[in-house]
């Protein structure tokens, strides 16, 4: 909390149009605006900021969980190649081993 005393003073004016700099600073990575620093600069907020970075926030959430979902989805298919390609390597040894023993 103390660390972001010092950029009180700078945020006491935030309005709608700082919105997408606090969205980049507090999502980037690492993060050079935190999340603590965040709550409290939106206590300061007029209230149609707040409501605007809230809904900033939710799409970022939402964007989020799709990617993760989609990065799933990714990881499930090729899971799933590699088990067959695994099984068909096998079934390949197998058919060679049996070969050989003629």
């Amino acid at each position: 909390i103390e660390q972001s005393d010092h950029l009180t003073p700078f945020f006491l004016d935030m309005d709608i149009g700082d919105i997408p700099r606090l969205m980049k600073q507090v999502s980037s990575y690492p993060p050079s605006l935190e999340a603590q620093q965040l709550a409290l600069l939106a206590e300061k907020m007029s209230s149609s900021a707040k409501h605007s970075l809230i809904f900033e926030l939710c799409s970022l959430l939402q964007l989020l969980v799709w990617e993760v979902e989609k990065g799933r989805e990714q990881l499930i298919q090729v899971q799933t190649t590699l088990v067959d390609a695994i099984r068909r390597l096998s079934e390949y040894n197998t058919a060679s081993s049996a070969s050989e023993s003629l």
